[in-house]
């Protein structure tokens, strides 16, 4: 979404933060910044982790966007612990890019083709009690769907899967979308 050159303010968390010498003798801050957009590296030139801002911390960014090996990264003028209220906690971290509600809805409807009656009901129970934790779960720290509703698209994704491998072979499908 941005290119070399933008001008960027917005609230991020402080996904990591370290301090390094520079090249030239000066010290400087690198780490990562995370909001629902994603995780973008940072740099912040001639600064030490004595301003205080840490690991954790909501803070309101104003940065240029910079490339490095062909790697954005945003490159922080200014920033500032953001005032607690005046941002929210959604806007802080990755999400799927389908809205939660459709992704909700395909589980259930992989749920409600169950034709076992007793399955299908512990299932929709189960995942109903589970529901607010299943919509914010990822499914991987790292690899593949890492961001809130990502255990939905996952699942939803071996579901599909599921109905595909039981037109080849002779097995359970209610056991395959249960599990």
């Amino acid at each position: 979404k941005w290119v070399v050159g933008d001008y960027v303010t917005g609230t991020f968390v402080v996904a990591s933060i370290e301090q390094k010498q520079g090249t030239r003798g000066g010290p400087f801050l690198a780490g990562k910044l995370q909001n629902k957009d994603g995780v973008i590296s940072f740099k912040r030139w001639n600064a030490t982790l004595a301003e205080g801002i840490g690991k954790g911390d909501v803070v309101d960014v104003n940065a240029s966007v910079d490339a490095y090996e062909g790697v954005l990264q945003l490159i922080v003028q200014g920033w500032e612990i953001a005032v607690e209220g005046t941002y929210s906690g959604v806007d802080l971290i990755p999400h799927s890019p389908i809205e939660s509600d459709v992704l909700w809805s395909e589980m259930l409807s992989h749920i409600e083709r169950i034709g076992d009656a007793g399955l299908r009901e512990w299932l929709a129970s189960f995942v109903g009690d589970r529901e607010k934790a299943i919509r914010q779960a990822p499914a991987a720290v790292a690899m593949h769907h890492a961001y809130a509703g990502g255990l939905m698209e996952h699942i939803n994704g071996l579901c599909r899967a599921a109905e595909q491998i039981a037109l080849v072979y002779d097995v359970d499908i209610d056991i395959l979308i249960a599990g």
